[in-house]
This record gives C-alpha cells, structure tokens and sequence, in this order.
C-alpha cells in the first residue's frame, strides 16, 4: 500500500530525486540505503 502511494507520487510529479548511503558496521557488513 506505502509503496502504491509512493510510486503514484513519483508518477504525478514533475521532478523527483535518489540519494543512496552506504556504510558498514563493526563487523565490516555493508548496508545501503535509498531515499526517493
């Protein structure tokens, strides 16, 4: 349902940003993340 609005957003919008982050923990895991 979050995701239907979100993608309903980015289809009536006119312009719309990604921005990615990446780190890693203690234990040299890698995570990422994506903001729209």
């Amino acid at each position: 349902m979050v995701r239907s609005e979100i993608i309903e957003e980015v289809k009536s919008s006119q312009y719309f940003s990604i921005m990615a982050d990446e780190t890693k923990d203690v234990s040299k895991q890698e995570q990422i993340s994506f903001i729209l």
